[in-house]
């Protein structure tokens, strides 16, 4: 049945039609260089084709911007290429991409990047549902895992399981409680001494951002680290610790 269909609408539409592009081509000087030799099959596959990419095209264009998400979703932003989704307007600006979408959908949304659907969670109840929320409602281990391999490496932060990655965040949780907090003021309070001392010039110029980062990398590396770490830690680690973070970019 389906195959005498086929016959019939080939017959009675595509064919004929074929022939006209064919014939309508090869009369025209600009057209028919590019349509010398090619046979009516050539001509019905390339119009077929067409035809498909288009329907695809248009219905992808039309479930974005006319198919609402299903209720208690966050809303999706359109997009015009299919697969790619915001791909492109997020990888000129993503800053700018992330507030812009803020401003028109809120703190929570939902956008299509290589085929996937990314969900943004924004603001401090953003951050507190991605980072708090049980396992098994949100996880941010998918989408941080190819940006924190290269940075930190294998074994920690988002390439255990997650258990092991709560473990982790245990001890960095404990050295930020305020009790230590209180107690790393004069470990500080030295580092700082030591590095401003190192400026014996009564006037100068410096490049206070770059002093900053390096007198936090030692600070942090002797109150979080240990005296241990912090010895074989000198100011040009900040220049590396600056390309490491500088992996998270996009």
């Amino acid at each position: 049945m389906a195959s005498e269909l086929f016959l019939s609408i080939y017959t009675d539409y595509l064919s004929p039609f074929a022939y006209y592009v064919q014939a309508t081509a090869l009369r025209s000087d600009k057209l028919a260089p590019y349509f010398k030799g090619a046979t009516v099959n050539n001509i019905l596959f390339m119009t077929a084709s067409f035809v498909l990419v288009s329907i695809f095209f248009l219905y992808t264009l039309y479930k974005a911007m006319y198919i609402s998400p299903r209720q208690n979703e966050p809303p999706l932003v359109p997009y015009w290429i299919p697969f790619l989704g915001s791909a492109v307007t997020m990888g000129i600006d993503p800053i700018k991409f992330y507030r812009d979408r803020q401003k028109e959908y809120g703190n929570y949304y939902t956008y299509i990047l290589f085929g996937k659907r990314m969900v943004t969670c924004l603001g401090a109840e953003g951050n507190n549902l991605v980072f708090n929320a049980k396992l098994a409602e949100a996880s941010a281990e998918e989408a941080y895992r190819s940006l924190t391999v290269p940075v930190f490496g294998k074994g920690v932060v988002y390439d255990v399981h997650n258990s092991v990655l709560m473990e982790q965040k245990k001890f960095v949780k404990a050295g930020l409680s305020v009790d230590n907090l209180r107690a790393y003021i004069l470990m500080i309070e030295e580092e700082s001494k030591n590095y401003l001392s190192r400026w014996n010039k009564k006037s100068d110029i410096q490049d206070v951002h770059k002093a900053m980062a390096e007198l936090i990398i030692l600070t942090a590396s002797r109150c979080l680290l240990g005296e241990e770490v912090r010895s074989k830690v000198d100011e040009s680690f900040a220049q590396i610790f600056h390309d490491l973070d500088g992996g998270f970019q996009p």
